[in-house]
């Protein structure tokens, strides 16, 4: 918590806000599992293009 309060402070925003701010940062990163589907699709077009070409 007190690394929360020091943050909100240099930011000039209370606790709250500081800490709405961080968890709507980390709800916007992708999920793993997520990151590993992106991943596997990008990989597939590569084989798809290269495979065409």
């Amino acid at each position: 918590m007190t690394r929360l309060k020091v943050r909100a402070a240099q930011t000039g925003q209370s606790s709250r806000n500081t800490l709405v701010e961080l968890i709507t940062l980390e709800a916007q990163q992708p999920t793993l599992a997520e990151t590993a589907e992106r991943t596997q699709r990008y990989a597939r077009a590569l084989r798809e293009e290269h495979a065409s070409q």
